[in-house]
């Protein structure tokens, strides 16, 4: 009897983890994918320190979105003359609350994580809808804000918007997974 319950004990153990592996898969599998490249105006009131106001902001973002955001991967670089900036994509929400609410732009995509921008790594908060975009660095962590759905409402170290419409960056992801 003591034999049955240990065996029975150890397969409900074994089952557990193979379930648990199998959700781990599915949030990992993509839903989306996002190659996008163009450039656009950068909007004078976001400008970025050391950039001319409306200076012409190339793109390169290539993000794969997981099912479950967290573990979304991918990567963002904005450049303009001798400015560059890169952001590794360390999670996603689909249609962020912060865009929705403001601005009513939807679909949209927000990513976080980290930049390296001149020596210093940064976190960033990174949004985009069709033909728009905005990037932000800051010295304090995403963490409160993201988890509400929010952006960083003050302190932002740089800041890059195209203006509603201003980005040469059409909403077309490549479904991969449906959720």
């Amino acid at each position: 009897m003591k034999k049955a319950v240990v065996i029975a004990v150890a397969v409900s153990l074994l089952l557990g983890l193979v379930g648990s592996a199998a959700v781990a898969q599915s949030d990992r599998a993509i839903a989306r994918k996002y190659d996008l490249e163009g450039s656009f105006f950068g909007l004078g009131t976001y400008n970025w320190p050391g950039a001319e106001p409306g200076a012409l902001w190339n793109y390169s973002i290539h993000i794969k979105e997981a099912l479950d955001g967290g573990y979304s991967v991918g990567s963002i670089h904005f450049f303009t003359g001798n400015i560059s900036v890169v952001g590794i994509v360390k999670a996603t929400k689909f249609d962020y609350d912060y865009w929705v609410s403001c601005c009513a732009l939807t679909p949209n995509l927000a990513a976080v994580g980290t930049a390296n921008y001149e020596g210093t790594t940064y976190y960033f908060m990174f949004i985009y809808a069709a033909d728009t975009m905005w990037f932000a660095l800051n010295d304090v962590s995403y963490e409160d804000p993201w988890a509400a759905d929010s952006v960083w409402m003050s302190g932002r170290d740089y800041e890059l918007h195209s203006g509603i419409g201003g980005a040469s960056a059409p909403w077309d992801p490549k479904v991969i997974h449906a959720e």
